[in-house]
Protein backbone atom coordinates (compact mmCIF):
# COMPACT_ATOMS: atom_id res chain seq x y z
CA UNK A 1 0.00 0.00 0.00
CA UNK A 2 1.55 3.32 -0.97
CA UNK A 3 1.56 5.72 1.63
CA UNK A 4 -0.19 9.43 1.12
CA UNK A 5 2.27 12.24 0.74
CA UNK A 6 1.94 14.08 4.41
CA UNK A 7 1.06 11.19 6.33
CA UNK A 8 3.45 9.76 8.68
CA UNK A 9 3.72 6.22 9.57
CA UNK A 10 3.87 5.43 13.50
CA UNK A 11 7.15 4.41 13.44
CA UNK A 12 8.06 7.82 11.71
CA UNK A 13 5.85 9.79 14.78
CA UNK A 14 7.91 7.66 17.67
CA UNK A 15 11.03 7.92 15.70
CA UNK A 16 10.66 11.58 15.53
CA UNK A 17 9.12 11.85 18.70
CA UNK A 18 12.38 10.24 20.70
CA UNK A 19 14.57 11.71 18.80
CA UNK A 20 13.27 15.21 19.95
CA UNK A 21 13.71 13.99 23.61
CA UNK A 22 17.15 13.01 22.85
CA UNK A 23 17.87 16.03 21.08
CA UNK A 24 16.64 17.93 24.39
CA UNK A 25 18.80 15.96 26.72
CA UNK A 26 21.50 16.55 24.58
CA UNK A 27 21.22 20.24 24.62
CA UNK A 28 21.35 20.21 28.46
CA UNK A 29 24.49 18.17 28.60
CA UNK A 30 26.76 20.34 26.51
CA UNK A 31 24.87 23.44 28.11
CA UNK A 32 26.17 22.09 31.37
CA UNK A 33 29.29 19.95 31.13
CA UNK A 34 30.56 21.40 27.37
CA UNK A 35 31.11 19.34 24.39
CA UNK A 36 34.58 17.77 25.15
CA UNK A 37 33.75 17.29 28.78
CA UNK A 38 30.74 15.05 27.38
CA UNK A 39 30.75 11.94 26.87
CA UNK A 40 27.95 9.69 24.93
CA UNK A 41 27.59 7.87 28.13
CA UNK A 42 26.71 10.98 29.86
CA UNK A 43 24.09 11.78 27.39
CA UNK A 44 22.48 8.14 27.86
CA UNK A 45 22.26 8.49 31.58
CA UNK A 46 20.79 11.77 31.06
CA UNK A 47 17.91 10.24 28.55
CA UNK A 48 18.11 7.09 30.88
CA UNK A 49 19.01 4.43 28.01
CA UNK A 50 21.81 2.35 27.75
CA UNK A 51 24.90 3.66 25.28
CA UNK A 52 24.28 1.15 22.85
CA UNK A 53 20.59 2.30 22.73
CA UNK A 54 21.87 5.90 21.96
CA UNK A 55 23.79 4.64 18.74
CA UNK A 56 20.49 3.30 17.05
CA UNK A 57 19.75 7.49 16.72
CA UNK A 58 22.61 9.06 16.33
CA UNK A 59 26.53 7.94 15.03
CA UNK A 60 28.11 9.99 17.51
CA UNK A 61 28.32 13.39 19.59
CA UNK A 62 29.38 15.16 17.12
CA UNK A 63 26.12 14.35 14.95
CA UNK A 64 24.47 15.04 18.41
CA UNK A 65 26.12 18.94 18.87
CA UNK A 66 25.45 18.96 14.84
CA UNK A 67 21.82 18.35 15.22
CA UNK A 68 21.07 20.48 18.06
CA UNK A 69 22.77 23.63 16.46
CA UNK A 70 20.19 22.73 13.65
CA UNK A 71 17.53 22.11 15.18
CA UNK A 72 18.08 25.66 17.53
CA UNK A 73 18.69 27.45 14.37
CA UNK A 74 15.17 25.88 12.80
CA UNK A 75 12.84 27.05 15.90
CA UNK A 76 14.90 30.58 16.01
CA UNK A 77 13.82 31.29 12.18
CA UNK A 78 10.29 29.94 12.20
CA UNK A 79 10.18 32.27 15.11
CA UNK A 80 11.53 35.46 13.07
CA UNK A 81 9.46 34.25 9.68
CA UNK A 82 5.72 34.14 12.10
CA UNK A 83 6.68 37.39 13.68
CA UNK A 84 6.87 38.77 10.27
CA UNK A 85 3.79 37.25 8.99
CA UNK A 86 1.75 38.15 11.86
CA UNK A 87 3.07 41.11 13.44
CA UNK A 88 1.96 44.40 11.49
CA UNK A 89 4.72 46.69 13.22
CA UNK A 90 8.41 47.09 13.34
CA UNK A 91 8.30 46.95 17.19
CA UNK A 92 5.71 44.44 17.13
CA UNK A 93 7.92 42.40 14.82
CA UNK A 94 11.35 42.42 16.12
CA UNK A 95 9.91 42.25 20.27
CA UNK A 96 7.69 38.64 18.87
CA UNK A 97 10.60 37.36 17.10
CA UNK A 98 13.04 37.84 20.16
CA UNK A 99 10.10 36.74 22.65
CA UNK A 100 10.39 33.42 20.65
CA UNK A 101 13.82 33.14 20.28
CA UNK A 102 14.10 33.38 23.99
CA UNK A 103 11.13 31.16 24.90
CA UNK A 104 13.29 28.07 22.11
CA UNK A 105 16.58 28.87 24.70
CA UNK A 106 15.03 29.09 28.46
CA UNK A 107 12.69 26.06 27.51
CA UNK A 108 14.80 23.45 28.59
CA UNK A 109 17.88 25.27 26.83
CA UNK A 110 16.22 24.04 23.38
CA UNK A 111 18.54 26.67 21.85
CA UNK A 112 21.78 26.66 24.39
CA UNK A 113 24.17 25.21 22.43
CA UNK A 114 23.46 27.64 19.21
CA UNK A 115 26.80 30.04 18.54
CA UNK A 116 28.27 28.39 22.16
CA UNK A 117 29.73 25.38 20.94
CA UNK A 118 30.01 25.88 17.27
CA UNK A 119 33.89 25.98 17.41
CA UNK A 120 33.78 21.86 17.78
CA UNK A 121 31.85 21.23 15.10
CA UNK A 122 33.94 19.39 11.87
CA UNK A 123 34.69 22.06 9.55
CA UNK A 124 31.66 20.55 7.63
CA UNK A 125 28.93 20.96 9.74
CA UNK A 126 30.32 24.38 11.13
CA UNK A 127 30.26 25.38 7.12
CA UNK A 128 26.63 24.68 7.13
CA UNK A 129 25.66 25.95 10.36
CA UNK A 130 27.20 29.25 10.40
CA UNK A 131 25.45 29.53 6.84
CA UNK A 132 22.05 29.52 8.46
CA UNK A 133 23.20 31.91 11.54
CA UNK A 134 23.91 33.88 9.10
CA UNK A 135 20.72 33.96 7.50
CA UNK A 136 19.25 34.44 10.61
CA UNK A 137 21.42 37.25 11.82
CA UNK A 138 20.72 39.25 8.32
CA UNK A 139 17.12 38.52 8.77
CA UNK A 140 16.93 40.11 12.47
CA UNK A 141 18.92 43.08 11.31
CA UNK A 142 16.42 43.51 8.72
CA UNK A 143 13.91 44.20 11.17
CA UNK A 144 15.90 46.38 13.28
CA UNK A 145 17.02 48.75 10.14
CA UNK A 146 12.92 48.53 8.93
CA UNK A 147 12.26 49.94 12.32
CA UNK A 148 15.03 52.69 12.07
CA UNK A 149 13.76 53.47 8.50
CA UNK A 150 10.30 54.02 10.19
CA UNK A 151 12.11 56.40 12.82
CA UNK A 152 10.69 53.51 15.43
CA UNK A 153 14.19 53.33 16.24
CA UNK A 154 17.26 55.11 17.19
CA UNK A 155 19.70 55.62 14.49
CA UNK A 156 21.80 52.81 14.83
CA UNK A 157 24.32 50.00 13.22
CA UNK A 158 21.83 47.35 12.84
CA UNK A 159 24.56 44.97 12.85
CA UNK A 160 25.83 45.71 16.33
CA UNK A 161 22.61 45.90 17.42
CA UNK A 162 22.16 42.39 16.38
CA UNK A 163 25.15 41.38 18.15
CA UNK A 164 24.01 42.98 21.64
CA UNK A 165 20.50 41.58 21.24
CA UNK A 166 22.04 37.65 20.40
CA UNK A 167 24.66 37.98 22.88
CA UNK A 168 22.75 38.82 25.77
CA UNK A 169 20.10 35.90 24.65
CA UNK A 170 22.87 33.29 23.94
CA UNK A 171 23.86 34.14 27.44
CA UNK A 172 21.21 33.09 28.98
CA UNK A 173 22.39 29.25 29.45
CA UNK A 174 24.83 30.77 31.71
CA UNK A 175 22.62 31.83 34.59
CA UNK A 176 19.16 30.80 33.75
CA UNK A 177 17.20 28.25 36.30
CA UNK A 178 13.97 26.28 35.41
CA UNK A 179 13.39 26.33 39.29
CA UNK A 180 13.11 30.11 39.34
CA UNK A 181 10.34 32.57 39.92
CA UNK A 182 9.60 33.22 36.90
CA UNK A 183 8.51 30.53 33.55
CA UNK A 184 9.76 30.94 30.05
CA UNK A 185 7.25 32.86 28.61
CA UNK A 186 7.33 35.43 31.32
CA UNK A 187 10.84 35.67 31.19
CA UNK A 188 11.13 35.92 27.16
CA UNK A 189 8.32 38.86 27.58
CA UNK A 190 10.14 40.67 30.08
CA UNK A 191 13.01 40.53 28.11
CA UNK A 192 12.35 41.04 24.94
CA UNK A 193 10.27 44.22 25.66
CA UNK A 194 13.08 45.59 27.59
CA UNK A 195 15.88 44.74 24.77
CA UNK A 196 13.08 46.33 22.64
CA UNK A 197 13.33 49.13 24.47
CA UNK A 198 16.72 50.37 24.19
CA UNK A 199 16.53 51.26 21.02
CA UNK A 200 12.85 52.96 20.63
CA UNK A 201 12.92 56.37 20.03
CA UNK A 202 10.11 56.59 22.48
CA UNK A 203 10.09 54.71 24.89
CA UNK A 204 7.99 55.91 27.23
CA UNK A 205 5.23 55.33 24.97
CA UNK A 206 5.88 51.75 25.13
CA UNK A 207 5.76 50.69 28.74
CA UNK A 208 7.01 47.61 30.31
CA UNK A 209 4.33 44.87 30.90
CA UNK A 210 5.07 43.23 33.64
CA UNK A 211 4.05 39.76 34.70
CA UNK A 212 1.87 38.60 38.15
CA UNK A 213 4.79 37.73 40.01
CA UNK A 214 7.12 41.18 38.81
CA UNK A 215 3.64 42.53 39.89
CA UNK A 216 3.87 41.05 43.17
CA UNK A 217 7.60 41.59 43.85
CA UNK A 218 7.51 45.69 43.15
CA UNK A 219 4.43 45.56 45.42
CA UNK A 220 6.57 44.19 48.22
CA UNK A 221 9.56 46.11 47.17
CA UNK A 222 7.08 49.46 47.83
CA UNK A 223 5.77 48.03 50.81
CA UNK A 224 9.14 47.53 52.56
CA UNK A 225 10.09 50.83 51.15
Amino acid sequence: MKKRKGIRTYREWFFGLKRENLLKHAAAVFNRKGYHGTTIGDIAREVGVSPSALYYYVKDKQQLLFECNRVSLDLVMDALKTACATATTAEARLELALRRHIEAVADELQGGVVLIEQEALSERHRKEIIKRRDEYERALRGLIQEGIEQKVFIPCDPKIVGFVFLGAINWMPKWYSAKGELSPREIAQLFAQQLVRSILVSPKDSPILTCDRTERILAETSADG
